[in-house]
């Protein structure tokens, strides 16, 4: 646990400063927010307070490209090394005789007092730095060295020569940090003062000790469980933990709070486009941190932490993939459509990506089987631009026209303007000028079938009710002539015009209360399925087979 390896690591600090022999190492390692740089900050106060020469350093990514950066910083934090400071301004390499002069001259400056180097995130530290370290821990001539390292358990890893020499150095010890328990977030809790119950504390933090830490802020003034905020130190230590991690792990991090309960391994790979062994690494420390875990959702305050830091186009970057990945996979399509609407909502889909487009058609077609056809709708107007085919638009506008009248025949309004037009240019398809003429009848508007498709247009219930009216057999025989296609055609953006007009007649024909229970019906499964568009419809052709019947009261009411 994280609580015993600190003491690990303060009892061999206290056999150095006690006077003790030789050269001491210890390799501390523990995945983001788990105590790493506590305990370095915990050496460094203690070493200070009992007046030993301390060297301190810290790794920074991009710091392997600076040679000697990492020494440079032990040297010049301590001003009684000063003389040192020009020594190792001279050095440029690695040569024997360089570590050899670097290694007398803090013999010489140390006065007979322990000398304890710290190197925090040593996976960011340089080399050259790193050799003469090894060189220090293999050659040093004097007693009450102590060298501490602390490396992230599931980092890039540290220079092998460097790792496997300081293993084989007598005093060598391994020191592995973790998550806290239940228990010893109790024991921490007690520490600061704090009785509240651990539990709260603990689902919030996994067990991070940087989190309860940050958790105990939030709530420092209050006796109650800890409520996370916006913006608040929990959130800050998130981020905190996420940036220590590395790029990897806050891009797999990212990837898992937008895929939510549908993340794996696999899944988060190919969203943001790595290596599936890399994405199953930075899921294991991510895991051993206790950001994420598999037993426990996050916060909504840690999901926006970890989103935070993603730009607006990256984020609709990594909707896009999600929901293809998520259609490839078969899941459920209320999954893929929230992330190609939330893709749109940061980033809307590239003209002329065709796959994106097909995606959003059969999602949207989906949908609308399940009756969600406010979200059909959005896909299919987002479908119509990322596709570069000016035929397919002609079809994807005749469908938004099908699609927003199910809704509100008004809307549908512009987009049959816009297949219009695109008729009049010749760029529609032959397929779909049946389709829009029988749209354009059912608006009213037989001037624009007269200009735009003189001859084409056929009585309603042509090819969309044909079939349907087709397959009404021998034992229908006593269904009257003018219900069969109502009773075999299913209401939908292609039959709902027809059976309008088949009600509409049953209305004007000898059995007009026939209609009156049509059109009732109809109604209801126009409420039911979510079509107030539809509804509109049959709810005005209610009241006036209503009317043919005489019940002028029950018109009114409808």
């Amino acid at each position: 646990m994280t609580l015993a390896g600190v003491h690990e690591v303060v009892a061999a600090l206290d056999g150095v400063l006690a006077g003790g022999a030789g050269t001491r190492v210890l390799l501390v390692e523990g995945p983001s927010g788990c105590g790493r740089s506590s305990v370095v900050d915990t050496v460094v106060e203690r070493s200070v307070a009992h007046e030993a020469l301390v060297l301190s350093a810290i790794g920074l990514p991009g710091e392997q490209d600076s040679p000697l950066g990492v020494l440079r910083q032990l040297v010049r934090g301590e001003k009684a090394l000063a003389p040192l400071t020009a020594t190792l301004d001279e050095i440029t390499s690695t040569r024997s005789e360089d570590m050899q002069r670097l290694c007398r001259e803090l013999a010489d400056l140390r006065a007979g007092r322990p000398v304890v180097i710290c190197v925090d995130d040593a996976h960011h530290a340089d080399e050259a730095s790193l050799d003469h370290l090894q060189y220090l821990a293999r050659h040093a001539r004097f007693d009450g060295l102590l060298i501490v390292v602390t490396v992230s358990l599931h980092h890039r890893p540290v220079h092998p020569a460097f790792l496997s020499d300081l293993m084989r150095r007598p005093g060598f010890r391994r020191v592995t940090l973790g998550r806290l328990g239940e228990e010893d977030v109790a024991d921490l809790l007690r520490a600061v003062g704090r009785g509240a119950a651990a539990a709260p504390f603990y689902e919030l933090s996994g067990g991070n000790p940087l989190l309860v830490r940050a958790l105990v802020e939030e709530c420092r003034d209050s006796t109650t469980p800890p409520a996370p905020r916006s913006a608040g130190p929990y959130a800050m230590a998130v981020a905190a933990c996420l940036h220590r991690g590395g790029p990897v792990a806050a891009s797999v991090a990212q990837a898992c709070v937008l895929l939510g309960g549908l993340a794996t391994p696999d899944r988060v790979a190919r969203v943001t486009d790595m290596p599936a062994a890399t994405a199953r690494e930075a899921l294991a420390a991510l895991e051993a941190s206790g950001i994420l875990t598999h037993t426990r959702p996050l916060h909504p305050v840690a999901r926006a932490a970890v989103l935070a830091g993603v730009s607006g186009g990256r984020r609709g970057t990594l909707h896009q993939r999600a929901a293809l990945t998520l259609r490839a996979d078969g899941c459920p399509p209320a999954e893929v459509a929230a992330h190609l609407l939330a893709a749109a909502e940061h980033d809307a889909p590239p003209a002329g990506d065709e796959r994106a487009a097909k995606v959003l058609r059969e999602t949207a077609e989906t949908l609308l089987a399940e009756d969600d056809a406010p979200r059909a709708l959005r896909l299919l107007e987002l479908a119509r631009p990322a596709c570069a085919d000016r035929t397919r638009q002609g079809a994807d506008g005749i469908r938004l026209a099908q699609v927003a009248w199910r809704l509100d025949p008004a809307a549908a309004e512009q987009h049959v303007d816009t297949v219009v037009r695109a008729l009049r240019s010749g760029s529609l398809d032959p397929g779909q000028v049946q389709p829009l003429v029988q749209f354009l009848m059912a608006q009213g508007r037989c001037a624009d079938v007269a200009e735009s498709a003189p001859g084409v247009a056929e009585p309603f219930g042509g090819p969309a009710l044909g079939a349907s009216a087709s397959a009404v057999g021998k034992d229908d025989g006593d269904v009257p002539p003018g219900e069969r296609v109502l009773c075999s055609a299913r209401l939908t953006e292609a039959t709902w015009v027809p059976i309008w007009h088949a009600v509409f007649a049953l209305a004007l024909s000898d059995t007009p209360g026939r209609a009156v229970v049509w059109s009732r019906r109809l109604l209801e499964e126009a409420e039911r399925r979510r079509a107030p568009g539809w509804g509109a419809a049959f709810a005005e052709l209610h009241a006036q087979a209503l009317l043919r019947t005489g019940d002028v009261p029950g018109a009114a009411a409808a």
